[in-house]
């Protein structure tokens, strides 16, 4: 049975998202598995006068490539993958995965083969015109399924319902929730336009690093969805301190609890994790950049109410914060071939400074009352449940 929830979301992929317009081409990378929601952005897309270009994935091939490929077929990447990118201005990426464990056992050498693969196939379809599909923009997505279920000890009917809530906090006017929440956030980004450095404190945690020239990106479901996300790209060589990050974080199928770093001159000097610590120790030296701290965020979508291992939910669970260790995002010039985002919780007496201004404090920035009206050309009050607790 068809479930209307998928068309909402789909309304807010299309219209809110990406903004479709009249007779522009949108590709759509969608699983098998996730038709259903695939099948309604084409829609949505047709709707608004666009033109849906649809690649329907088979989930299984990129083990299939990995388990009997030589390293030169792996590198082989179809001219017609280029193509569909070239045409493109807008790009809807779908993903439902299927197990988590699918590519434990690769070697990471034959993961970058194919990366690096990917990565020079659209260079070339792109040309010097950036982003992932041609001048245009992308959004990416998840599907629920009973992997994702299992990943987080939940029934699919139950994760259903936490999906649904966190792409849905508002269900009869979505893509008008959406618009309300990039707003608000938009003013506390331009309160903190200036600030020349940030400090976080938390449980088993005192981190400062410089943010002078660097302003916070307002990420609401217009990169990825479900969204609200406030980060910054750090100056470089600047994060100093320690940090305990409360939830696990998993890598090549592993889950590592307890990760534990110390900071010094923007770089990671010491680490540890209670789990798996071999796997995160490895992961930190994967490459010359991988120690440096190449992002810093706070979630702030309320819908999400608790840790599902997903980074795509987790990063914007209200009441937390993230690091991303490697590359670079929002001015941070770091390079490296991760960005590994690792959750942290912020209610238990969490504290952000921002300069010596306290910013926010267990789970709710302190400045909603000074962000609002500043913005020209909009709200010049909000409804004062807003952000919705």
């Amino acid at each position: 049975m068809h479930d209307p929830r998928l068309d909402k979301i789909a309304d807010v992929l299309v219209n809110y998202s990406l903004g479709v317009r009249e007779g522009q081409k949108a590709l759509i990378n969608v699983p098998a598995l996730a038709e259903a929601l695939g099948g309604g952005v084409a829609v949505k897309v047709l709707e608004a006068g666009g033109h849906p270009m649809v690649r329907l994935q088979f989930a299984g091939m990129k083990e299939l490539m990995y388990r009997h490929a030589s390293d030169e077929q792996l590198a082989f990447i179809p001219r017609a993958v280029a193509e569909y990118y070239r045409e493109a201005e807008l790009t809807f990426n779908i993903f439902a995965p299927v197990n988590p464990h699918t590519f434990k056992a690769v070697p990471s050498e034959r993961k970058k083969i194919l990366d690096a693969a990917l990565r020079q196939s659209l260079k070339e379809a792109r040309g010097d015109a950036g982003g992932c599909c041609g001048s245009g923009k992308a959004v990416a997505v998840s599907f629920p399924t009973l992997s994702s279920a299992q990943r987080v000890q939940m029934s699919l009917a139950d994760y259903e319902e936490f999906y649904f809530g966190a792409l849905l906090p508002d269900p009869n006017d979505p893509v008008g929730y959406w618009r309300k929440q990039s707003e608000w956030q938009a003013e506390v980004v331009e309160h903190l336009k200036g600030k020349e450095s940030v400090r976080i404190v938390a449980e088993g945690t005192g981190l400062t690093m410089g943010i002078s020239g660097r302003t916070f990106v307002n990420e609401t479901g217009q990169g990825n969805v479900p969204g609200s996300e406030l980060y910054v790209g750090p100056v470089e060589g600047t994060a100093a301190g320690h940090v305990t990050l409360s939830f696990p974080t998993y890598r090549q199928g592993q889950r590592i609890e307890g990760v534990r770093l110390e900071f010094a001159e923007g770089r990671v000097v010491n680490a540890a994790a209670d789990l798996s610590g071999d796997v995160f120790l490895r992961a930190l030296d994967t490459d010359e950049g991988a120690r440096n701290l190449g992002e810093l965020g706070t979630g702030t979508n309320t819908g999400i109410t608790q840790y599902t291992g997903s980074v795509l939910y987790d990063e914007k669970m209200a009441d937390t914060f993230h690091l991303a260790l490697g590359g670079g995002v929002a001015g941070n010039k770091n390079k490296s071939s991760q960005h590994w985002d690792i959750v942290s919780d912020l209610r238990s007496d969490g504290r952000i400074y921002a300069d010596d201004e306290l910013i926010y404090e267990n789970g709710r920035f302190t400045i909603d009352e000074q962000c609002r009206g500043k913005i020209p050309g909009g709200p010049a009050t909000y409804d004062r449940a807003w952000p919705p607790t």
